[in-house]
């Protein structure tokens, strides 16, 4: 047990008693009694808990509060934290609550949302400028060396400065070394990373490209990746806080980079689904997608990590068609059809779970017939009615506890046959 949870144990048993005690009493500088009032005594267990939740926790909440004094899109746009499931929600849901403060200070937008979304990429190392909404967009990944700086503080480190990367060293422990020395796509671990990379792929208009180069140039600089030089997403790692509490971190577009904990046991101890869905949470952030709410495992982008299931769900795979299409990708115009087939014989041709990303999306899709041939389409709307919420800091782990969402109903869907053309 550690000591977030000894606390917070604590403060339950002191809450139950100033709920079935009339009188409360603190000692004064000169050791006498002193009433106070119940709110104000739980006021004072609130402020000492916020300050006992650990150096990592309190350093994070002072860097977002310099972060929005000098620049509250930066602030906007910060590494979003990713906690192991035994961290006590308590200490979350004090640490949003006081980010959320921040927020309304500065007039920043309410986060409450469809789908929890932040930015996205609008340029990457091959696809240049210009991206917007809905558009299939290529990223490129890369393992940076050992010994790599990491600057801005190692995303939650209590002191300050620039840290090295172990992560290579790390992961070599968990999986197997690679069996070629210095090529990481023979490291057992390298499979973990593609199915991860690969499980947002099949559901979205994201093509992850691995860079098998890095020049070790410090994480956290931002920006787009150079071609054959590193990727636009990074991955790292270093001691963090060590084992509970912060498993990773990862930074927003445009930028990406991820910090695992290289102190905490929870990849060693789960290295299968646990560690991947780490993963897929921390790349979800690094292509746009904030915390959602409630946490009742159904969604991979939840605070905690979860077992329950593997890669993307509903409300993950809506987000990033949203951000970027779907697996078809560019096929806006009946010039980039999505071709289906071509066959001499009446057939059928089917695509499953495909989206628009906003409601003047128009998807084309092509196929050929040899001959004349009765023609019949069938659009089948899909998806289910599900607890969503922002993490402001209102509940457990900081949750809200959501408001039923019905992705079936989000957009009026209609099915046109046109000729070859494109418009008749």
């Amino acid at each position: 047990m550690n000591k977030y949870i000894l606390l917070f144990l604590c403060l339950a048993i002191t809450f139950t008693w100033l709920n079935n005690t009339q009188n409360i009493a603190i000692q004064n500088e000169d050791g006498l009694d002193q009433p106070i009032s119940k709110d104000e005594a739980r006021e004072m267990i609130k402020s000492a808990a916020f300050k006992l939740m650990g150096p990592n926790f309190d350093t994070s909440l002072k860097k977002a509060i310099e972060l929005a004094k000098n620049d509250s899109e930066a602030y906007a746009n910060g590494p979003a934290t990713c906690f192991s499931p035994d961290t006590d929600p308590a200490v979350i849901e004090e640490f949003y609550r006081n980010r959320r403060h921040i927020e309304n200070s500065l007039g920043l937008p309410d986060p409450n949302s469809r789908y929890n979304l932040t930015s996205r990429w609008l340029s990457t190392a091959t696809d240049g400028g210009g991206l917007g909404q809905g558009d299939i967009t290529t990223l490129t990944w890369s393992y940076v060396p050992n010994g790599t700086p990491i600057g801005n503080g190692g995303c939650q480190r209590p002191d300050a400065g620039t840290f090295s990367s172990d992560f290579i060293t790390f992961f070599n422990g968990i999986y197997g070394p690679p069996t070629i020395p210095g090529d990481f796509t023979t490291a057992p671990w390298h499979t973990v990373f593609l199915n991860m990379f690969n499980s947002w792929s099949a559901v979205s208009g994201l093509i992850f490209v691995y860079e098998p180069n890095d020049d070790g140039a410090t994480v956290v600089t931002g920006g787009s990746g150079i071609v054959g030089v590193r990727g636009d997403m990074r991955i790292s790692g270093h001691l963090i806080d060590g084992n509970s509490g912060v498993l990773a971190c990862n930074y927003y577009p445009q930028n990406g980079d991820m910090i695992i904990d290289t102190g905490d046991n929870w990849f060693g101890m789960n290295s299968g689904t646990g560690t991947s869905n780490v993963l897929a949470h921390e790349v979800g952030h690094g292509v746009g997608l904030q915390h959602v709410c409630p946490i009742n495992t159904t969604k991979l982008m939840e605070p905690f990590v979860t077992t329950a299931f593997l890669g993307p769900q509903e409300d993950d795979i809506l987000a990033t068609n949203r951000h970027y299409g779907d697996p078809d990708g560019v096929n806006d115009t009946s010039g980039v059809a999505t071709f289906l087939g071509a066959n001499a014989n009446p057939t059928s041709y089917s695509r499953a779970q495909r989206s628009i990303d906003d409601d003047v999306d128009t998807d084309y899709f092509s196929f050929t017939v040899s001959g004349s041939t009765e023609l019949t389409g069938t659009l089948t709307p899909t998806g289910t009615t599900y607890l969503d919420g922002t993490q402001t800091g209102g509940g457990p782990g900081g949750c809200t506890p959501g408001a039923p969402f019905n992705a079936l109903t989000v957009s009026d869907l209609m099915l046109e046959i046109v000729g070859t053309d494109g418009v008749t």
